[in-house]
Protein backbone atom coordinates (compact mmCIF):
# COMPACT_ATOMS: atom_id res chain seq x y z
CA UNK A 1 0.00 0.00 0.00
CA UNK A 2 2.68 2.27 0.90
CA UNK A 3 4.45 1.79 -3.12
CA UNK A 4 0.45 2.76 -4.29
CA UNK A 5 0.84 5.83 -1.85
CA UNK A 6 4.25 6.31 -3.54
CA UNK A 7 2.87 6.18 -7.05
CA UNK A 8 0.51 9.16 -6.17
CA UNK A 9 2.54 11.41 -5.97
CA UNK A 10 3.72 11.39 -9.49
CA UNK A 11 1.56 14.05 -11.62
CA UNK A 12 0.40 11.82 -14.19
CA UNK A 13 -0.89 9.32 -11.02
CA UNK A 14 -2.23 12.56 -9.40
CA UNK A 15 -4.13 14.18 -13.01
CA UNK A 16 -5.78 10.53 -12.74
CA UNK A 17 -7.33 10.71 -9.76
CA UNK A 18 -8.33 14.46 -10.72
CA UNK A 19 -10.16 12.78 -13.83
CA UNK A 20 -11.31 10.38 -11.57
CA UNK A 21 -13.00 12.62 -8.93
CA UNK A 22 -14.49 14.72 -12.26
CA UNK A 23 -16.16 11.14 -13.70
CA UNK A 24 -17.27 10.38 -10.16
CA UNK A 25 -18.93 14.02 -9.16
CA UNK A 26 -20.84 13.71 -12.42
CA UNK A 27 -21.92 10.21 -11.87
CA UNK A 28 -23.51 11.61 -8.69
CA UNK A 29 -25.23 14.18 -10.51
CA UNK A 30 -26.78 11.94 -13.67
CA UNK A 31 -26.60 8.95 -11.12
CA UNK A 32 -24.50 7.15 -13.54
CA UNK A 33 -23.22 3.32 -12.83
CA UNK A 34 -21.13 3.68 -15.82
CA UNK A 35 -19.57 6.81 -14.73
CA UNK A 36 -19.12 6.01 -11.22
CA UNK A 37 -17.45 2.34 -12.38
CA UNK A 38 -14.89 4.60 -14.60
CA UNK A 39 -14.13 6.95 -11.33
CA UNK A 40 -13.15 3.78 -10.09
CA UNK A 41 -11.11 2.60 -12.46
CA UNK A 42 -9.47 5.69 -12.69
CA UNK A 43 -8.92 6.04 -9.15
CA UNK A 44 -7.13 2.26 -9.49
CA UNK A 45 -5.06 2.94 -12.36
CA UNK A 46 -4.33 6.09 -10.14
CA UNK A 47 -2.33 3.93 -7.84
CA UNK A 48 0.02 1.82 -10.44
CA UNK A 49 3.58 2.53 -11.27
CA UNK A 50 2.70 4.04 -15.00
CA UNK A 51 6.22 4.36 -16.33
CA UNK A 52 5.16 7.65 -18.35
CA UNK A 53 7.56 10.01 -19.09
CA UNK A 54 7.62 13.66 -17.36
CA UNK A 55 4.89 15.63 -18.98
CA UNK A 56 5.56 18.56 -21.29
CA UNK A 57 5.16 22.03 -19.27
CA UNK A 58 1.28 23.17 -20.23
CA UNK A 59 -1.61 23.67 -18.24
CA UNK A 60 -2.53 19.92 -16.83
CA UNK A 61 1.30 19.62 -15.39
CA UNK A 62 0.89 22.72 -13.73
CA UNK A 63 -2.27 22.14 -12.39
CA UNK A 64 -0.88 18.84 -10.82
CA UNK A 65 2.16 20.10 -9.56
CA UNK A 66 0.41 23.11 -7.82
CA UNK A 67 -2.12 19.76 -6.40
CA UNK A 68 1.10 18.18 -5.27
CA UNK A 69 2.73 21.51 -3.37
CA UNK A 70 -0.54 22.21 -2.09
CA UNK A 71 -0.63 18.33 -0.34
CA UNK A 72 2.97 18.77 0.74
CA UNK A 73 1.95 22.22 2.16
CA UNK A 74 -1.34 21.36 3.97
CA UNK A 75 1.31 17.96 5.37
CA UNK A 76 3.67 20.40 6.65
CA UNK A 77 1.20 22.17 8.46
CA UNK A 78 1.54 21.86 12.13
CA UNK A 79 -1.54 20.26 13.86
CA UNK A 80 -3.22 22.90 15.39
CA UNK A 81 -6.76 24.12 15.42
CA UNK A 82 -5.99 25.99 11.85
CA UNK A 83 -5.66 22.71 10.12
CA UNK A 84 -8.68 20.83 11.91
CA UNK A 85 -10.77 23.91 10.68
CA UNK A 86 -9.24 23.72 7.53
CA UNK A 87 -9.69 19.72 7.65
CA UNK A 88 -13.87 20.16 8.80
CA UNK A 89 -14.53 22.25 6.09
CA UNK A 90 -13.47 20.28 4.18
CA UNK A 91 -15.47 17.48 5.21
CA UNK A 92 -18.44 19.61 5.59
CA UNK A 93 -18.12 21.21 1.92
CA UNK A 94 -16.97 17.28 0.27
CA UNK A 95 -20.43 16.09 2.38
CA UNK A 96 -22.90 19.36 1.09
CA UNK A 97 -21.66 18.48 -2.34
CA UNK A 98 -22.29 15.16 -2.70
CA UNK A 99 -25.66 15.87 -1.32
CA UNK A 100 -26.36 18.61 -4.04
CA UNK A 101 -25.23 16.54 -6.99
CA UNK A 102 -27.27 13.78 -6.10
CA UNK A 103 -30.05 15.74 -5.11
CA UNK A 104 -29.73 17.87 -8.03
CA UNK A 105 -30.48 20.97 -5.98
CA UNK A 106 -29.80 23.55 -8.14
CA UNK A 107 -29.41 26.15 -5.37
CA UNK A 108 -27.38 24.35 -3.81
CA UNK A 109 -24.86 24.14 -6.87
CA UNK A 110 -25.22 27.40 -7.82
CA UNK A 111 -24.41 27.77 -3.95
CA UNK A 112 -21.46 25.90 -4.62
CA UNK A 113 -20.12 27.67 -7.69
CA UNK A 114 -20.46 30.75 -5.81
CA UNK A 115 -18.28 29.56 -2.83
CA UNK A 116 -15.82 28.30 -5.86
CA UNK A 117 -15.60 31.54 -7.59
CA UNK A 118 -15.34 33.57 -4.11
CA UNK A 119 -12.78 31.44 -3.15
CA UNK A 120 -10.40 31.87 -6.34
CA UNK A 121 -11.18 35.74 -6.11
CA UNK A 122 -9.64 35.58 -2.54
CA UNK A 123 -6.55 33.76 -3.54
CA UNK A 124 -6.15 36.00 -6.49
CA UNK A 125 -6.79 39.43 -4.35
CA UNK A 126 -3.80 37.50 -2.03
CA UNK A 127 -1.42 36.59 -5.06
CA UNK A 128 -1.83 40.54 -5.74
CA UNK A 129 -1.27 41.44 -2.04
CA UNK A 130 -4.32 42.93 -1.37
CA UNK A 131 -5.45 42.29 2.20
CA UNK A 132 -9.46 42.55 2.98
Amino acid sequence: MNKALANRRNPWNWLLHLLGLVFFLLALLFHSSTLFGLAIGLGGIGLLNLHLPAGADNAFTKLAQAGLELEDSFRAMPRGWRKWLILSGLVVGAFFSVWALWTRAVLALCLLAGFGILARVAALNRAKGIRP
